[in-house]
């Protein structure tokens, strides 16, 4: 099957850290024997830093992929003025970047792979009317928001013209159909996956070694951007009076500075299974997800898991491995770090079934459902 992925963002040399996971899928699709293409057009003036149009990858299998960085002019406003007037002049300018490079790559393709629902999904479809091709895409947002937006109309025409979309939770497919967004049979759902030959547990005498932590302490991991949502001052303020450390990888504005804080960085991708084979446990109190690869690969890294218990995690986490809390509650996450810190049998327990459910969230397997159910989809008498 030849596919053309259709993305805002996509790791380059500039930005290697940018939606590692999609990277990673398209990469397994192609060792799978697939035809894969990525255009991920680039917004200027916003992101000047693209300075090349078109960039070889290669696969762990060696295998060879075009990513195209078409730039388009483009204007944003939303989070200035809650709207976007000229929300239509930027998807237009998108568009005619993806088809200029289709065109004079002669690109040929069988579907078109949209990641995720927003402005990348809007163009897949009209690039699959133009094509008569079908057109499929991830949901995997962690909130749909461009639903409640003046102009949420256009989410809704061009969301239906889909041929089926991979929604990455029980909860994502559920707000979709509650929206009023295709129907049961046409959106699937499947976690995100991990690759096994790179997430799984490492020793952590030398994982510690490898990022300078000290042999003795009890760390506590957090994956994610330093912002509210993610909750890096709620871990902050509950494990501030304990005998823990805290490792945060990531960036943004939320920056804990707490004596305990032993990192406070971005991990890069080839790093980040020694951060988490270091820890002893994993604790992100997260309002929000589509699905959490840092979850995921916690988990496949041996990781006993402290997270939210809202819906968004039920399909990853249960009580083997994690033990979960109202997310807005330091109380709780100071309780639950202290379960884990103060009872070495249960951590034990947990970390092996942590390791087992992360073997469960194969990449490879994900990638191969995907495949499948997207030529099912197209082999429907319904199908466009």
């Amino acid at each position: 099957m030849k596919i053309l992925f259709l993305t805002n963002g996509y790791p380059s040399k500039i930005n290697p850290r940018r939606i590692v996971f999609l990277q990673r899928l398209v990469n397994e699709l192609i060792d799978q024997g697939h035809q894969c293409v990525v255009i991920s057009p680039v917004p200027v003036p916003k992101e000047r830093n693209y300075s090349f149009d078109v960039e070889l990858q290669k696969t762990k299998q060696n295998n060879e992929i075009k990513v195209f960085f078409p730039h388009y002019f483009c204007f944003y406003l939303t989070a200035r003025l809650h709207f976007d007037p000229l929300k239509e002049f930027s998807v237009s300018n998108c568009l005619k970047s993806i088809k200029k490079v289709i065109k004079e790559n002669n690109i040929q393709f069988d579907v078109v792979y949209s990641h995720f629902l927003g402005v990348s999904a809007e163009c897949a479809v009209h690039i699959a009317e133009e094509y008569n091709k079908p057109c499929f895409a991830a949901a995997g947002e962690s909130v749909f928001s461009f639903f409640d937006a003046p102009d949420g109309y256009r989410v809704y025409k061009y969301l239906n013209m889909l041929n089926g979309i991979i929604a990455v939770s029980t909860e994502n497919k559920k707000l979709l159909l509650e929206r009023g967004i295709l129907s049961d049979e046409r959106i699937t759902v499947l976690p995100n996956g991990i690759d096994e030959s790179f997430f799984f547990p490492r020793n952590k005498k030398e994982s510690r070694q490898k990022m300078n932590f000290d042999q003795d302490d009890f760390i506590i991991a957090f994956v994610g951007f330093l912002i509210e949502r993610k909750g890096p001052y709620r871990l902050e303020k509950a494990s501030s009076t304990l005998p823990v450390k805290v490792a945060y990888a990531g960036s943004g504005t939320q920056i804990p500075k707490a004596p305990n804080t032993i990192m406070c960085q971005p991990v890069t991708p080839d790093l980040m299974p020694f951060f988490l084979s270091s820890a002893d446990l994993f604790c992100l109190p997260t309002l929000n997800e589509g699905c959490c690869n840092a979850i995921a690969e916690a988990l496949a890294c041996g990781l006993p898991v402290l997270s939210s218990n809202l819906p968004f995690n039920d399909d990853l986490l249960d009580d083997s491995c994690s033990i979960r809390f109202d997310p807005n509650s330091v109380e709780e996450i100071r309780k639950c770090i202290e379960v884990i810190m103060n009872d070495e049998s249960k951590r034990r327990s947990m970390s092996k079934a942590a390791a087992e459910k992360g073997k469960s969230l194969s990449l490879a397997r994900r990638a191969e459902k995907i495949a499948n159910w997207i030529q099912q989809q197209c082999a429907e008498p319904s199908f466009r």
